[in-house]
């Protein structure tokens, strides 16, 4: 690639007389401008170094004049800004550069390398001087909060612009103003194109921390997670690794090359339980099932307290575990204890959504940059070039999808979006910068700095393809606009390395297609992500139109048919009173996402987003909740709700634990209901009420075919001899029962089949987890075999079916969600045990070939 030549042209050495680099010059400018004073002028040398004591300290600059600027912003607060003016080589051209964390410090490190560029570099301390993860500066100073949020950047660009002018005396002004900032950088540009559109005309964004008041939220959120250390729960630093290794070895090959980079980590479907510990594991290299929840809540979405509302996209799964589990909350922290709640004893532990909401209201600083129309920076021909770190810990990279689509929305669809706006994801590069394997440098905000100290970008990478700088100017000045970029590793991480490898990267990758590679005929399908609904000062929307055709597709077509008898009873009461209980509203609308993904498997992460939502909910209501305040609506809406999951759990290859706990579920709900003397709204909701609808329809029903229940018999009396445990002998002889009845009667082994469910349901706690247990080959061998006998139990099934309202369909009573138990619990017997398994890979087998195998009596 060659330099451009618009950009060659710009770097020529600037007509006319430079005025001094002195405190009279500087004085002089500032006669004009009331309550701005200078601060300190320095003429750097060719290869020397500034600093104005603070944070930051630049090196190896070029011959250029460092200037700082105090302006009063109000009675009570005030802000510094700086310049790198160059001396000869100003390419007539503003470059301003943004801040990191909570800003308070002069970014001269950035500015020296902007300065190598030839522009006149700007950064302001935001309006107080702190390092940034402190925020106590916030404390009882709303002036110095606003200065932060918006009123520094946009003051010191015009003051900034005016100084420039006159002392280059320039007869035709600056030619073009840019910015370029990462993370809290990101946030202000944002801010400032939404507020002023006019003072940039391109502006070059890295991982943007617009959404400040919800990052700081779900930082807290997750720093909590694994609090105390003390607690099970706690993942401690020795666990890193094995998580990586472990995130590596699912995620990576999805791009069909092994190279220790997740390319696309929202399409890596992560099975958090292969973590889990087995009996007889070292727990060194695996997790306890407190510990896999912490991990489950650390990468997943943040929701309101009770579940029911998105927050938040979740921590990237290619972000390192390392950066994730260990982060600082401190930002999140000093945010809400002084900027939010100015009180520097809250204590954040009792965090909960009304926090988050109140700090969407308060907006300290009107920082939130959410103004989503961005038509007036389009309309004046700005650019906007942003890119985010597919690994980043800090800011998910879901925030900045997020923040495109939202744009795209408010200028009426994807129609031009890519005329002003490209995107780009960058595979294995972690927040702002950096990789530990994958190219990233692609010289944005830090990344010079972030190549061994470096303040200057890489000279053999001076194109608009390898540096966004130039990208930026290449497309506002020559409206070539970035198709793709080509970002860098480098060998140690540093240019005297030399280059490892690149990587080129198309704006397509960030998931909304730009429009030129659709237009190219490239298309490429990802998984849905979750939809945000962010409204900072109202209560946040709960329900969707896609949830309306759920809730719909319920009431017609897949509403339980457990109890028995109880269909109006699905359709009618418990719709009302869903209306009032947000976890039985959730479950409906997940076992309707589920049914309607068997054709639509866009709808899954629907499914899935409100079955946790509703399992979430549940939790804290039956945690919350003791035998004498629950009420009659209340109660049979968590009945409702353990039904509802449990039937969804029927769809998931893995869901026999789940919809075995939720079945107990209904056991601990009904206790409650017996302690207030409250009367189920569901008919036949015992055993026996169950046995009197089915008993005139199954009754007389014939004989399971005998060969069937030879082969079950031989198979279930094999496993005696395994059996040591206690529950495990309990549990195989009332299979033995079950498939020995099925000799004399098709009823009386129904009923066994009932007695079966009803052990499980009653054992004690410590009992039913030796039933659950993944690491134990016998139970799981006693589950295949449990549901290999219900699908030869296919005829009496069918008649259980044909004792309802609704037809059951083609599939009849065969159970397919139950096959697919089967078949999950087939490939977790291992080598040592398949020789016991044969039978139920028979059974199998059987359904493979016929699904209906099983339902001929004959």
């Amino acid at each position: 690639m060659h330099t451009p030549s618009i950009i060659g042209l710009a770097l020529l050495l600037l007509p006319g007389v430079l005025a001094g680099c002195t405190t009279e010059t500087f004085t002089t400018i500032l006669d004009d401008h009331p309550g701005a004073t200078l601060g300190r002028v320095e003429a750097v040398p060719e290869g020397g170094n500034f600093s104005d004591g603070n944070f930051t300290y630049a090196t190896d600059l070029p011959g250029l004049c460092a200037v700082s600027i105090n302006v009063k912003s109000s009675d009570n607060s005030s802000y510094n800004f700086g310049m790198f003016l160059p001396d000869t080589a100003w390419n007539e051209r503003l470059m301003m550069t943004g801040n990191g964390g909570l800003g308070g410090f002069i970014n001269w490190i950035d500015m020296a390398v902007l300065s190598h560029y030839g522009f006149a570099a700007l950064s302001t301390d935001t309006g107080h001087l702190s390092g940034p993860e402190d925020g106590s500066w916030g404390l009882g100073a709303p002036e110095s909060l606003i200065d932060w949020g918006y009123r520094a950047v946009h003051g010191s660009v015009v003051l900034g612009k005016d100084i420039i002018n006159k002392y280059y005396e320039s007869t035709n002004g600056i030619k073009y103003s840019y910015y370029s900032g990462c993370s809290t950088g990101g946030r202000q540009g944002l801010k400032e194109i939404q507020t002023h559109p006019d003072s940039f005309d391109g502006i070059v964004i890295g991982a943007p921390a617009w959404w400040i008041s919800h990052a700081a939220g779900s930082s807290l959120q997750r720093g909590l997670l694994n609090l105390p250390e003390s607690d099970p729960k706690h993942i401690g630093p020795e666990l890193f690794p094995v998580i990586a290794a472990e995130l590596e070895r699912q995620c990576d090959r999805q791009d069909g090359l092994v190279d220790g980079i997740i390319s696309d980590p929202r399409g890596c479907k992560f099975n958090f339980y292969e973590l889990l510990c087995g009996s007889g594991n070292d727990t060194a290299e695996c997790l306890a099932p407190e510990q896999i929840r912490t991990l489950q809540g650390i990468y997943s979405d943040v929701y309101e307290d009770d579940g029911a509302t998105f927050v938040y996209p979740a921590v990237s799964i290619g972000a390192d575990p390392a950066a994730v589990l260990n982060a600082s909350w401190q930002i999140g922290l000093d945010y809400f204890r002084y900027s939010i709640y100015n009180d520097t004893k809250w204590d954040p532990t009792g965090f909960t959504y009304s926090d988050q909401l109140f700090a969407d209201e308060v907006d300290p600083g009107q920082a939130i940059a959410d103004d989503f129309d961005l038509s007036a920076f389009r309309d004046r021909g700005g650019k906007i070039l942003k890119y985010h770190g597919e690994a980043d810990p800090s800011i998910a990279p879901g925030d900045s999808i997020y923040f495109y689509e939202q744009v795209q929305k408010a200028l009426g669809g994807e129609a031009g979006l890519d005329d002003f706006y490209r995107f780009f994801l960058i595979p294995g590069m972690g927040h702002c910068a950096g990789s530990a394997v994958a190219p990233w440098y692609v010289a944005g905000s830090g990344h010079a700095f972030s190549l061994g100290g470096a303040t200057q970008p890489v000279d053999e990478l001076r194109d608009a393809e390898h540096d966004v700088m130039l990208a930026i100017m290449e497309w506002v000045e020559g409206g070539e606009s970035p198709e793709k970029l080509v970002a860098t590793k480098f060998v140690n991480e540093t240019v005297a390395g030399g280059i490892e490898r690149q990587r080129p990267l198309c704006c397509s990758e960030a998931r909304p297609a730009c429009g030129y590679c659709v237009r190219q005929g490239m298309t490429c399908d990802y998984p849905p992500h979750p939809q945000i609904v962010h409204q900072p000062h109202d209560q946040i929307p709960r329900f969707s139109a896609q949830d309306m055709r759920c809730f719909q597709h319920f009431m017609l077509k897949c509403y339980p048919l457990h109890p028995l008898g109880n269909e109006d009873i699905w359709t009618h009461e418990i719709p009302c009173i869903s209306r009032t209980n947000e976890h039985l509203m959730h479950a409906i609308l997940a076992v309707a996402a589920s049914d309607l993904a068997q054709k639509d498997p866009s709808l899954t992460a629907c499914a899935m987003g409100h079955r946790v939502k509703a399992i979430q909910a549940i939790k804290k209501t039956l945690d919350g909740v003791d035998g004498r305040d629950i009420t009659y609506e209340g109660a049979n809406a968590l009945v409702a709700t353990c039904f509802a999951l449990s039937i969804q759990s029927v769809r998931f290859d893995d869901g026999i634990v789940e919809y075995m706990t939720f079945i107990r579920g209904l056991l601990i709900v009904g206790v409650k209901m017996w302690k207030a003397g409250i009367k189920p709204i569901f008919a036949n909701l015992v055993d026996k009420g169950s046995q009197a609808v089915l008993q005139p329809h199954m009754a007389a029903l014939p004989l399971i075919r005998k060969q069937w229940t030879d082969r079950a018999v031989a198979a279930v009396g094999g496993l005696r001899p395994l059996c040591r445990d206690p529950v495990e002998i309990e549990y195989q002889s009332l299979l033995m029962d079950m498939v020995q009845t099925l000799y004399i009667s098709s009823w009386e082994a129904y009923k066994i089949l009932e007695k079966h469910y009803e052990w499980w349901l009653m054992l004690p706690h410590e009992k039913f987890q030796v039933i659950i247990d993944p690491g134990n080959q016998v139970t799981i061998l006693l589950a295949s075999h449990w549901i290999a006998i219900k699908q030869i139990m296919t005829p009496i099934m069918e008649a259980q079916f044909r004792c309802r309202k609704k037809d059951p369909g083609k599939e009849g009573g065969m159970e397919v969600g139950m096959i697919r138990w089967l078949k999950y619990l087939n490939r977790q017997v291992d080598e040592e045990h398949r020789v016991h398994n044969q039978w139920p890979v028979w059974v199998e087998g059987q359904v493979d070939r016929d699904l209906g195998f099983f339902g001929k009596t004959r």
